[in-house]
């Protein structure tokens, strides 16, 4: 066995060095970051529990459960002022001048708001993920707009598509829900300014939930945190000299002579 374990270890030898830390620092952080938590998370609860807003501002961020679904919650939209240049110059054009005037200087155009994540990949601009906030239905019930209230819970969805977000289908969809995994972080200040300017206002503690992220299954969990943190190890490992290798495996290493 230990000897099949050093031929693979001579063999993660052959990438370079950076191929090697980068394979070493991938398996570090799905280990530590998603598997670990995961059997954290299933050895203490099997499915996630339902959690009101206000259960999870009252609730420390450190004992906040890995998943969550979030009840009596909605999304609103946010109110925001534009001047007239916002209906375009061929509809100004078509207004008179008394309309213009009981327009005034601007506009409130309600709408939902998000803030979008773009990723570059082939020199193509592409959605890489939005974030939005929502609100207790409670809160909901006191305004048309979610420019007068603050919000705890920002999501973040990395499968929406653009065809999802026109006509705003994505916020309108009957089965519309909010639940998601929450990875201990919240909203960072670009993000919080980013909502600032749509016309939203966030805690600056406001978590971050990522929707439709579901946990899986415990033996799972464990079977991938056992692989890798086998691959962290292995690649580790491949950092060490094959004379230092062959010593610590206990295997005598082959000498080739060349007789002159």
């Amino acid at each position: 066995m230990k000897n099949v374990l050093l031929k693979i270890i001579l063999f993660c030898k052959r990438p370079g060095i950076i191929n090697r830390l980068i394979f070493f620092g991938g398996a570090l952080i799905a280990l530590f970051s998603f598997f670990i938590p995961d059997v954290k998370f299933g050895l203490t609860m099997k499915n996630p529990p339902k959690l009101s807003i206000e259960q999870i501002k009252k609730t420390p961020i450190d004992d906040l459960p890995r998943y969550i679904i979030v009840t009596d919650s909605k999304v609103l939209q946010s109110e925001r002022k534009f001047g007239l240049e916002a209906l375009g110059d061929s509809l100004v054009s078509t207004l008179s001048e008394d309309q213009k005037q009981s327009l005034g200087e601007s506009l409130n155009i309600s709408s939902y708001g998000y803030v979008t994540e773009q990723k570059i990949k082939k020199r193509d601009t592409t959605l890489s993920a939005i974030y939005y906030p929502v609100y207790s239905i409670a809160e909901a019930k006191t305004t048309q707009t979610a420019n007068a209230l603050e919000c705890y819970v920002v999501i973040k969805d990395t499968h929406v598509t653009p065809a999802e977000l026109e006509n705003d289908k994505y916020f309108t969809n009957a089965t519309f829900s909010i639940q998601g995994r929450f990875d201990g972080t919240t909203i960072d200040s670009e993000t919080l300014n980013l909502l600032e300017e749509s016309g939203y206002h966030a805690n600056k503690n406001a978590i971050i939930l990522t929707k439709g992220n579901t946990p899986m299954s415990l033996v799972n969990a464990i079977v991938l945190s056992i692989l890798a943190a086998l691959i962290a190890i292995i690649v580790f490992l491949s950092f060490l000299s094959s004379s230092f290798l062959y010593k610590i495996f206990g295997v005598e290493q082959d000498v080739i002579k060349v007789n002159e």
